[in-house]
């Protein structure tokens, strides 16, 4: 363990997880996942699993939110919850990622919650419209 408990492959994933969001880089989201990621959000009933599915619906959130701005994080070994604001239009959004890493530092899991409500319901809409015009 490094201070203030996190592990330098917990401090290495957050530094480039960090970079992505806050750069927008998308492309660069395969690498930070597991080839069996899978993927718990509000907008799907069932997980999603396999990076090329799970980069392109991260990378579909990114481009719906505004600038995310993460406000807290809680780190135990390999088990993450990141807090983050952010927009969807003229929505106010809070949300937490809670991450698995698995051993090479990447997600192996990663469950979203958002809210309020009305904010689910936009950024579904704006998912909808993104997936059908194959952006990613």
């Amino acid at each position: 363990m490094l201070e203030g408990g996190l592990t330098q492959t917990a401090r290495t994933f957050l530094t480039a997880w960090h970079s992505v969001v806050s750069s927008r880089d998308f492309a660069r989201l395969p690498d930070l996942l597991a080839e069996d990621v899978e993927l718990r959000a509000p907008l799907y009933w069932k997980p999603r699993q396999g990076r090329d599915t799970v980069a392109r619906l991260i990378a579909g959130v990114g481009i719906s939110f505004g600038p995310v701005h993460y406000e807290r994080q809680w780190v135990s070994v390999d088990e993450l919850a990141l807090e983050f604001r952010t927009t969807i239009d003229d929505l106010e959004v809070k949300g937490i990622d809670l991450i698995t890493l698995d051993e090479t530092g990447r997600i192996k899991n990663i469950e979203v919650m958002l809210r309020p409500p009305n904010a689910l319901a936009a950024l579904r809409v704006k998912m909808e419209a993104l997936l059908a015009a194959g952006a990613n």
